[in-house]
């Protein structure tokens, strides 16, 4: 592994932010200094228009934190000004499961938990809410176009930034007394939305110069510090996950930018095998989600 230290910035949610957290990993700090971050925000809350709101009532600080960058916006100017910043991780989660508001002034902002048991759900002049489970089409239009801004506005103001996609997905699988156990209900969550984070992540995959962190088949943690959920994973994924992102600046670090995207494909071998129901064409990525880097 390099020995210095890289900063890093996380937009996305527990799949990206936990990685960066000394209860779970003790010596990220020894690799990574950690900028800006904004969790639970959808790309297309991130660029739209800025929403103007009153005190935040909710049940924890965190929450507030999360609805009040989500109404403010302010992640990819802070993204901007901090100079220090070379690498940007993402996930596609909220997109794929909680989906939007569109309030009466035209502003999307994410329908997250956090906004729906805040004081602000029912006091925000809301038109309508959209998610892709239930308007593919038209959510992932919109969800397109936002992509695309935000991709826009890094090659415009900071092309020295390197964006790094997490292809964490829902699991359902545990481990106890050296058995493998289904927890059914996660099951029937991994079915839904992994199919989402499909369609997004394979986007951004092949339309934009990005790295990757692959996935394995891990198992989620019963006992994790934040709580059971299927995006709560083993240890051995936060590790993977360190390894992965150093081995990402050793090698732009040796080698440059150049065809990154290009070298990744070669051994995706991604396979176009379906049609979505709703004419949107997208690829199997099992050999994605199944590769890991040697961590050896």
């Amino acid at each position: 592994m390099v020995a210095m230290v890289s900063n890093i910035s996380v937009l996305g949610c527990c799949i990206n932010r936990a990685i960066f957290n000394s209860h779970i990993v003790p010596n990220y700090k020894k690799f990574f200094n950690i900028g800006c971050y904004n969790e639970f925000v959808t790309m297309i809350s991130l660029v739209s228009k800025p929403v103007s709101h009153g005190k935040i009532l909710c049940s924890t600080p965190y929450q507030e934190f999360v609805i009040k960058n989500d109404l403010e916006k302010n992640f990819l100017n802070e993204l901007n000004n901090d100079k220090r910043i070379k690498y940007l991780l993402i996930d596609t989660y909220c997109d794929a499961t909680g989906g939007v508001l569109q309030l009466d002034n035209g502003s999307f902002i994410t329908n997250s938990s956090a906004l729906r048991n805040s004081n602000l759900y029912n006091e925000l002049d809301i038109k309508f809410s959209i998610n892709i489970l239930e308007n593919t089409e038209k959510y992932f239009s919109i969800w397109k176009k936002s992509c695309n801004n935000i991709f826009k506005f890094l090659k415009d103001h900071r092309p020295d930034i390197q964006i790094i996609l997490n292809v964490g997905r829902f699991v359902y699988k545990y481990s106890l007394n050296g058995q493998s156990y289904i927890n059914n209900n996660f099951k029937e969550k991994a079915l839904i939305y992994n199919d989402a984070m499909d369609l997004l992540d394979y986007y951004i995959l092949t339309k934009f110069d990005v790295d990757i962190l692959t996935f394995d088949d891990y198992l989620f943690d019963e006992n994790f510090i934040f709580g059971c959920s299927p995006t709560h994973y083993e240890q051995k994924y936060y590790f993977d996950k360190i390894v992965q992102l150093d081995e990402i600046v050793e090698r732009n670090e040796n080698l440059g930018k150049s065809s990154k995207l290009n070298k990744e494909m070669e051994y995706l071998n991604l396979r176009l095998i379906v049609t979505h129901p709703l004419n949107i064409h997208y690829f199997q990525k099992q050999l994605l989600f199944q590769h890991s880097y040697n961590n050896s």
